[in-house]
């Protein structure tokens, strides 16, 4: 069984570490791929090692975490994730990476929207906010498509930090289920 222990800061530190942990796996798959010419199609990368991601964490950097959501989402194996603790903020859009998701019964969620804290001038600062609406919304997307999680629903939560428990989570389809 191949684990990445995804715990604590989403950080320039942590980001290279899981990168290049998933890139090792990515490279341990294509060489499984070419040498095995049955591998021709996803269906058929079921031969390939599961990958399990355990995710504990406060979020942090979203460069970070666009960075490992995208190297997770091009593995042609399979992607668990398991969610213990808290998965907040970067940490709940990498729960969403995996094929398949699961938690721990006190796993906590939180999901907002993006926050920084840039200075400059007036209209340094209103290029960036929109530049970091877009990015928002490029999350947001992965939030739309992966759950049940409705347009309507994170309109509602977009002013003040939205925290889900277990129950919450499996009933809008962050998770599947309880880990067992």
């Amino acid at each position: 069984m191949r684990v990445i222990n995804l715990i604590g800061e989403i950080n320039d530190g942590l980001t290279k570490t899981i990168l290049e942990e998933v890139f090792k796996i990515e490279q341990e798959d294509k060489k499984i791929i070419e040498a095995n010419e049955k591998l021709a199609d996803k269906k058929d990368y079921k031969e390939l090692e599961d990958l399990t991601i355990n995710i504990t964490s406060v979020g942090g950097l979203v460069y970070g975490v666009n960075a490992i959501y995208d190297a997770l989402s091009k593995l042609k194996c399979k992607v668990i994730t398991r969610g213990f603790g808290l998965c907040a903020s970067g940490g709940f859009w990498l729960m969403l990476a995996g094929d398949e998701r699961y938690a721990g019964k006190n796993t906590n969620f939180l999901y907002h929207t993006m926050s920084y804290g840039y200075y400059g001038k007036l209209k340094e600062c209103l290029d960036y906010a929109s530049y970091q609406n877009q990015v928002q919304e490029r999350l947001d997307k992965i939030i739309l498509e992966k759950t049940k999680i409705t347009q309507k629903l994170l309109e509602e939560h977009r002013k003040e930090d939205w925290w889900l428990n277990f129950e919450e989570a499996f009933d809008l389809d962050i998770i599947q289920g309880e880990i067992k």
